[in-house]
């Protein structure tokens, strides 16, 4: 989710429950409260939602890390007396 998404969602909510609160004739200390706690929950489960989305992502080197694990193989040695290998003789 982009930040400005996010933002604008915390805010409606945010305004959301100032109305509630409001509309139920709820004190303005109480409407502070309340709007304060809901922003801090919905940063907290912003945040909460980073960290899950950072230690489920694939790291970059864990490809690497899997290819230097497994044991490699040794290079076959090609005779001397091969053509291909042989240096040509004028």
């Amino acid at each position: 989710m982009r930040l400005s998404i996010f933002v604008g969602l915390m805010l409606a909510a945010t305004l959301a429950v100032g109305i509630g609160s409001y509309m139920a004739e709820a004190g303005g200390w109480t409407i502070f409260l309340r709007v304060v706690v809901v922003l801090v929950a919905l940063q907290l489960g912003y945040f909460v939602l980073i960290l899950i989305t950072a230690y489920l992502a694939p790291t970059p080197h864990s490809e690497t890390q899997a290819e230097e694990a497994q044991p490699r193989k040794e290079a076959t040695p090609v005779p001397a007396s091969d053509p291909v290998t042989r240096p040509r003789e004028n």
